[in-house]
Order: structure tokens, then C-alpha cells, then sequence
């Protein structure tokens, strides 16, 4: 097992990290720290596949998308920058 500090995960993941739609998620979950930035890194590599341009808070918006978040609050917006 490895760990970033927070989260723990396996060498797989750490490979090729899941990227998860949390859209029909409730509690926890849904809260900006319960999101590895190992996922958030993954979720910016396809945002930045699918929109080979944009600015930081573009792609911000998109990874938020990507992970299943209609709102981008002060708290989900930090937590995915982590990730740039």
C-alpha cells in the first residue's frame, strides 16, 4: 500500500488512478477533502485531453464537471488547484 499522507491507495491505483462521478453522492463523499489530488491530477489529464487549451480556472470547472460537481464552491475550488 502506498500513501499520499491522507489517502491510501494500491500501486494500480497509483498507475492509473480512477477518476469517480460522485453526481449521485450524498454526505462525505461530496466534500472537496475527500478527493485525492491523485484522482484530481487523473480527472485534469482528461479535462486537458478533451480541451487542449483554456486557462486554470477553465479547467478547473471542467474537472469539477468531471468528477460530478454542478458547483464549484471556494472549498472544491482549492482542493482541485491542488492538482494543477
Amino acid at each position: 500500500m502506498l500513501t499520499d499522507g491522507v489517502f491510501w491507495y494500491t500501486q494500480n491505483q497509483a498507475d492509473a488512478p480512477p477518476v469517480r462521478d460522485r453526481s449521485a453522492e450524498t454526505g462525505t463523499i461530496v466534500k472537496a477533502e475527500s478527493i485525492s489530488v491523485l484522482e484530481i491530477r487523473e480527472a485534469f489529464k482528461i479535462a486537458r485531453s478533451d480541451n487542449a487549451g483554456g486557462e486554470d480556472d477553465d479547467l478547473i470547472r471542467t474537472v469539477a464537471r468531471i468528477l460530478g460537481f454542478k458547483r464549484v464552491g471556494p472549498d472544491l475550488q482549492a482542493r482541485i488547484a491542488e492538482g494543477l
